[in-house]
């Protein structure tokens, strides 16, 4: 009688020890594939969130210069082409961009932002209208040169709020030249400040 509940025991085991079906396997990687998919997106989310960041946060410091210059155009103190002026630079794998005024006796920060350090990347391009291209061979990133500490400042005018020069370092000064654009990079996804070199306006693509 042992014997034969025991057996009996062991038949109703082997029964329930079976593997996965076809069904079950295929609903399984369907749901890891679902998962992974919604991770990726939200990582490249994240990623485009910090470019569009960071482009804002330019566009923005660039909208003060303006705004700062013209607002001198009486201050005896100012230089019409050189007191105020927006630095761009690489700090601690950060870009920054800073926005100063100059005098004879000072150089002070007025506003300084961190647009991040996630896989960005700052270009200055040009942008030929009449052919609808950029002229890739004039590009100069922010961060280049000795060990990437190559600064870049944007002179505002005070009389009209224009870009007086860019100051690309190195000796390498940008007058009358039709620097346009700036190209904030990330990953696969770039975001625009287009520059009114006569008026000093910027318009942010988003």
């Amino acid at each position: 009688m042992r014997c034969i509940g025991l057996r009996g025991d062991m038949s109703i085991k082997g029964g329930n020890n079976k593997g996965f079906s076809l069904i079950e396997l295929i609903v399984a990687v369907l749901i890891v594939a679902i998962l992974s998919g919604g991770a990726l997106a939200a990582f490249n989310s994240v990623r485009n969130a910090r470019s569009e960041s960071a482009g804002k946060i330019l566009a923005s410091v660039l909208k003060q210069a303006r705004q700062k210059a013209m607002a001198l155009d009486n201050n005896t103190e100012a230089d019409d082409t050189t007191s105020i002026y927006v630095e761009l630079y690489q700090k601690n794998g950060n870009y920054v961009a800073d926005l100063r005024w100059i005098t004879e006796s000072s150089d002070t920060v007025i506003v300084s932002e961190t647009l991040g350090n996630d896989g960005l990347s700052i270009i200055f391009k040009q942008y030929n209208s009449a052919t609808g291209t950029y002229i890739t061979t004039a590009d100069r990133r922010v961060g280049d040169g000795t060990n990437g500490t190559k600064k870049v400042k944007m002179y505002f005018k005070k009389s009209t709020g224009g870009i007086s020069k860019i100051d690309m370092g190195s000796g390498e000064t940008l007058t009358g030249s039709p620097w346009n654009e700036i190209v904030v990079k990330g990953s696969g996804d770039d975001r625009s400040i287009v520059i009114v070199k006569e008026t000093g306006r910027c318009f942010y693509d988003d």
